[in-house]
């Protein structure tokens, strides 16, 4: 018996579980330092109303009735709990997606389909570099619903559509959770609703319905709980699906079904990386069509409701049509990958390059990670820690919502933005949602504003809309010189540099 050949081939192995815990340990450190780095990187309007938002609500007032947001209730709740700790800011609330990532790195390694330790580390690293080196730009390292959704969607497509479209069994607890978790999708936003029934009817089968019922029934009954103790499930049908649906479309007109295919076809190839992951999303579906030559429909819906994701356009609207396409390679671990010296450098090249991108040592990349750190004060938010005390709360206008984060103070209307969609809403409410902005001002009396006044809509410019705020300034505020900030006339020295407001 050759035991010297067995005694060299289990030290290679050896050797070669070494390297691989040492890549596996510096890929982690790698990745842990650069989005350490994004924590810091880029203010968002989004963002910082998301984050207002959960505040609003950890505070006592209730979603859609007293706080006025259109997005999903599912967004706020990380927020929500955070905040029920301590007061974050937008660094604080940014571990939400960086756990979220983690979560969909683990998800893409640990996939159901089998493959080698090394296929899977290497695909995951391409994968972690592409979404911190990439997506920033796209806002996917923030707070935003749009970055939750596209993680989220990793995780359902890596552990649970994708293995069972390539018939690989699944445990029936995970089929429930992953079934709950799908239908969570929808709380995020209501353009998801189409891709949630393409993706829960692309998996369905006689054998697994009951549990992703049970699932769905799961998910869907969590999240109207967490609405009812939060906010209004009133509120909830009004705001995020009256007002999206009646409201928003005077001032965005979509156009008909044409316009949406015309804007799925564009935002698919609108730039590299567009190209990139339809290109991959394309091969992927052809690849599981042939694995489902009995089901070719499932997979066809399926297609059909990742292009869904794309109906807004792209940018950061079509961020988790981006994250999606990330997943669908994991079907091709069900091939081993050629063990020839090409393929072998062609690895080892695409390694070298995620690790030098996440080193930070490309002076490109250095410059473009410190171009636009996130602010920790401003001339607006310093001026209202000197004149308001912690439980004052102010006004920011028109969509500056992170000098409410800044300055550490809460809104004094649940309207804490205003936009003219708001102000056609309430000249015609429904079902007893009404949101009054004057009065909150007339009653909260904040003792200083920020009113820039911007026009959004040409059709609608802020003159037009926002008459009673310029009433309530010029009888009751005095204007900071040179500046867009209004302090109320009895608590603020009159020996100070401002000058009365004019009228309109």
């Amino acid at each position: 018996m050759n035991f010297s050949g067995v005694s060299q081939s289990n030290n290679l192995k050896q050797i070669s579980n070494i390297f691989y815990c040492i890549l596996l340990a510096g890929f982690i450190f790698l990745v842990l330092r650069y989005q350490i780095r994004l924590l810091d990187y880029f203010e968002w309007g989004d963002e910082s109303e998301t984050i207002v938002t959960a505040k609003m609500l950890a505070s006592g007032q209730r979603l859609y009735s007293e706080v006025f947001n259109m997005h999903g209730p599912l967004v706020f709740l990380p927020g929500y709990l955070l905040e029920k700790i301590a007061s974050f800011g937008i660094r604080g609330h940014r571990i939400v997606i960086v756990l979220l990532q983690w979560c969909a790195l683990v998800a893409i390694y640990c996939s159901p389909i089998k493959t080698n330790k090394w296929q899977k580390l290497i695909y995951t690293t391409i994968v972690a570099t592409f979404i911190l080196i990439n997506l920033p730009d796209a806002f996917g390292h923030t707070y935003i619903y749009q970055a939750i959704a596209g993680l989220i969607l990793i995780i359902l497509l890596a552990q649970f559509i994708i293995p069972l479209l390539a018939k690989q069994s699944i445990g029936p607890q995970k089929i429930i959770f992953y079934s709950a978790l799908t239908s969570c999708l929808p709380f995020l936003a209501i353009t998801y609703i189409p891709l949630t029934l393409c993706m829960i009817g692309c998996v369905l089968k006689i054998e697994n319905s009951k549990k992703i019922a049970l699932g769905i029934g799961i998910g869907v009954m969590l999240n109207l709980i967490f609405i009812v103790l939060i906010g209004s499930l009133t509120g909830y049908l009004v705001v995020h699906y009256y007002f999206n649906l009646k409201i928003l479309p005077i001032f965005y007109k979509h156009g008909d079904i044409g316009n949406y295919l015309y804007t799925v076809i564009t935002s698919a190839f609108e730039n590299p990386t567009q190209i990139t992951i339809s290109s991959v999303i394309l091969i992927s579906s052809l690849n599981l069509i042939r694995l489902e030559k009995n089901n070719l429909w499932r997979v066809l819906i399926f297609f059909f409701g990742i292009t869904t994701l794309l109906i807004r356009g792209a940018g950061f609207q079509g961020m988790p049509y981006i994250y999606a396409g990330l997943a669908f390679p994991t079907i091709f671990f069900k091939y081993q990958i050629p063990k020839n010296i090409l393929v072998r450098m062609l690895a080892i090249i695409v390694c070298l390059y995620c690790i030098v991108r996440l080193l930070i040592i490309l002076p490109n990349d250095k410059v473009h990670i410190r171009s636009h750190p996130i602010p920790v004060a401003t001339d607006f938010s310093e001026l209202t820690q000197k004149v308001t005390g912690p439980n004052d709360k102010i006004i920011a206008y028109t969509f500056q919502n992170y000098q409410y984060i800044l300055a550490n103070r809460l809104p004094a209307s649940g309207y804490f933005f205003y936009f003219p969609w708001q102000a056609k809403y309430d000249e015609s409410p429904i079902l007893g949602i009404n949101y009054d902005i004057c009065r909150d001002i007339v009653t909260n009396k904040p003792k200083i504003m920020l009113i820039d006044k911007w026009t959004i809509n040409e059709e609608w410019p802020w003159g037009k809309y926002a008459t009673c705020i310029h009433q309530i300034i010029d009888a009751d505020y005095y204007q900071v010189r040179g500046r867009h900030y209004y302090i109320r006339k009895d608590i603020y020295p009159k020996d100070i540099e401002i000058e009365p407001s004019q009228p309109k």
